[in-house]
């Protein structure tokens, strides 16, 4: 496990070195060149005076931060396409059909043990395991524009309205909105998470509520921001459940004590003006949860991930749990090889080896240095190393605090990657965005600040341009393009294929081409799993009136094998050898 992590710092850091190099030497320029070309000190207080105006008003600022956010989020996404390879982003597009269909979950499907994949349940019902924030985005994205790849840059556009708002509350409205538009171009934003459907959007959404309006209700108490407050919390429990948590209970223990030490407004104002408000919302919150929790798992309060780590899971979520194994045994969970090499092998060794505290210390320093390295580049940086006085003063102890529990939150969990600690951009942007204001001020009769905070949005802006540059020209995943074609031929030759997908015994489980749309039997296209004689058998019959495929997935290069006729196990058996045939 740790080599494997070091391989993948050594990527990450040979990435960013790549793309930093070339950004920091576009920035050295830009400091010469402001401090002693006068054009270019002219246009530089050009900019910094449409700046002033376009943050004069704050509902202005915000749209046209969202706007920022979703074009250069869209023309990353056409410059540096990038199919769905990733099981999580299987599972969230599954969710996605789902709710278009208008059903929050769908019945279990005669054939299921065919359809069995990872991280969506087939029992109570067929869903993803995953909470529907996501899901939600990926269908208005299909529903309002016609492709579910929007509906991410329509999350990340909300998200960079909020960013400007939630700044509004912690430093001026020039700065608030200086720093939507450096999250508008924040290459992790661009070139990895709007590129993928694993879902991270929404959490920043959420913080950003949660964060923008702790100082606003302490303040005036507001019922808009009280409303905001609560939808935040709705939109950080619908997309990372715990990371949410981590955030939100000490922003709302923070706004206790505000609020008990406040003398400005009477509890009874307090009252109706935030908590009543906030409940409404949160009842009303809790409620849409809990219906769609019935919907997939037939409880109100049993969450899908709960009733998947039940059926599938060995190893726990939380390194301080312990292992999860039924009296029933492994056998029931996992019938087929690929989910015994997944949930036995890959996931049950990785929670092992950090039970060790040497490999435990070693990967998590890795995990966290590589995960946080993709969201402070060298603007971010320098802004924070620069202002560190000033940012320690108490009125910022709230986003150090919410950073500081959520690197220790990180720690306890089993699974760290950087959309997981998505909910951390909301803090790192009020210091980013102050420690860049205070910078701006230093030598003030010189300029000097404002031509250092320059050359660092300049930076900033040639650090994307380098990593869609880099992404651009970095081929995705041969067999997830190869599956995206094979998808897009199947739908247009205006015919119904079923493919029976077969592996071999020393298949890479994080391969999976069986994922299969909400409505499976009325896809153009079913993907089943190669299983036993007497079910594929019965899986031929069930389908009789589809053109018949066998897929054999680890031939380099994958065949596609068309079956004119209902085929005898045997007949697979001579070109190969699947890993689970029994003979």
């Amino acid at each position: 496990m740790v080599q494997r992590m070091s391989e993948s710092w050594r990527f990450v850091t040979s990435r960013l070195a790549e793309s930093y190099a070339l950004a920091i030497v576009i920035g050295l320029m830009l400091v010469v060149a402001s401090s002693r070309h006068s054009r270019v000190q002219h246009g530089l207080r050009v900019v910094w005076r449409l700046l002033t105006v376009l943050a004069r008003r704050p509902q202005q600022a915000a749209l046209v931060a969202a706007l920022v956010t979703f074009l250069v989020t869209a023309a990353t996404q056409q410059l540096a396409p990038s199919p769905p390879e990733v099981h999580d982003e299987f599972a969230n597009l599954l969710l996605a059909d789902t709710l278009l269909n208008g059903r929050l979950a769908n019945p279990t499907h005669p054939m299921s043990a065919h359809f069995e994949t990872f991280h969506v349940l087939q029992s109570p019902s067929y869903a993803a395991k995953y909470p529907p924030a996501m899901g939600v985005a990926l269908a208005a994205g299909k529903l309002l524009l016609g492709a579910a790849p929007l509906g991410v840059c329509l999350l990340h556009a909300m998200a960079g309205a909020a960013i400007v708002w939630m700044l509004q509350g912690w430093t001026s409205r020039r700065w608030a909105f200086i720093g939507g538009l450096m999250f508008a171009l924040l290459p992790t934003i661009q070139t990895e998470w709007s590129r993928s459907f694993m879902g991270s959007g929404a959490a920043i959404l959420g913080a950003c509520f949660v964060l923008g309006a702790v100082p606003r209700i302490a303040a005036k108490r507001n019922v808009l921001d009280a409303v905001l407050l609560a939808l935040g919390l709705i939109a950080l429990a619908n997309s990372r459940p715990f990371e949410g948590l981590v955030i939100a209970v000490p922003s709302l223990l923070w706004l206790g004590v505000l609020l008990i030490r406040s003398s400005k407004h009477s509890w009874w104002t307090t009252f109706q003006r935030t908590i009543a408000p906030a409940t409404v919302v949160l009842v009303g919150g809790a409620l849409m949860m809990g219906a769609y929790c019935h919907a997939v798992t037939g409880s109100w309060v049993r969450l899908p991930y709960s009733e998947h780590h039940s059926q599938y899971a060995i190893s726990p979520a939380f390194l301080w749990q312990s292992l999860d194994v039924s009296p029933d045994g492994l056998e029931r969970r996992h019938p087929n090889p690929q989910f015994k090499d997944f949930y036995e092998k890959f996931e049950l060794r990785f929670y092992l080896q950090q039970q060790a505290f040497s490999t435990f210390a070693k990967f998590k320093a890795l995990s966290l240095a590589a995960s946080l390295l993709q969201l402070i580049n060298p603007t971010l940086f320098w802004a924070l190393l620069s202002s560190l006085p000033f940012l320690c003063q108490r009125r910022f102890g709230l986003p150090w605090v919410l950073l500081f529990v959520s690197v220790v939150g990180s720690v306890g969990v089993v699974w760290l990657q950087a959309p997981y600690i998505a909910p951390m951009v909301a803090p790192l942007f009020v210091l980013m965005t102050n420690g860049m204001r205070r910078l701006s001020v230093w030598r003030r009769e010189h300029r000097q600040g404002r031509a250092i905070v320059s050359a660092l949005a300049g930076v900033h802006f040639a650090v994307l341009l380098v990593t869609i540059g880099l992404a651009s020209t970095a081929p995705p995943s041969d067999w997830a393009v190869r599956r995206e074609k094979m998808q897009a031929a199947f739908e247009r030759s205006g015919d119904k294929h079923l493919v029976i997908v077969a592996y071999s015994a020393q298949h890479n489980p994080h391969i999976e081409w069986v994922y299969n749309r909400a409505d499976i039997d009325s896809s153009p296209v079913v993907w089943a799993r190669y299983l036993d004689d007497a079910s594929n058998q019965e899986l031929f019959r069930y389908y009789r009136d589809r053109q018949k495929w066998i897929l054999m997935a680890d031939k380099r290069p994958v065949e596609l094998i068309p079956l004119k006729q209902t085929p005898q196990p045997a007949a697979t058996n001579v070109v190969w050898q699947p890993a689970n045939s029994p003979n």
